[in-house]
């Protein structure tokens, strides 16, 4: 995976105080892979983040001219993440495998 092996050197973007993610063209069986990096929230790297291929389907669903597709991220324990975008609506649909790493109740 060429795209994943150029996105594996931007360590250096740990460090920034803004999130950060980078979206390339997706190597392989992908249309889009990344990384995505927020430092300054306690997140030195996500390995799978959902909210940001949120922000990436629609862009790649326009340059791709398609509405269903196949994300990769490349962190290191990287994940596949499969993204619908529905124009009707302005929404994204994410699916994939998950894993828990939180539980509670949300009084309102």
């Amino acid at each position: 995976m060429q795209a994943c092996t150029i996105l594996l050197q931007l360590h250096s973007f740990q460090t920034t105080p803004a999130p950060n993610f980078f979206p390339l063209p997706g190597p392989m069986s992908y249309d889009f892979c990344s990384r995505f990096f927020a430092p300054n929230a306690g997140v030195p790297e996500d390995p799978v983040c959902g909210s940001a291929h949120a922000v990436m389907a629609p862009y790649w669903a326009n340059v791709l001219k398609k509405r269903s597709l196949a994300a990769w991220q490349c962190s290191g324990r990287g994940g596949e993440v499969r993204v619908d975008a529905d124009d009707s609506d302005s929404s994204v649909r994410l699916s994939g495998a998950a894993r828990v790493v939180m539980e509670g109740t949300l009084n309102v």
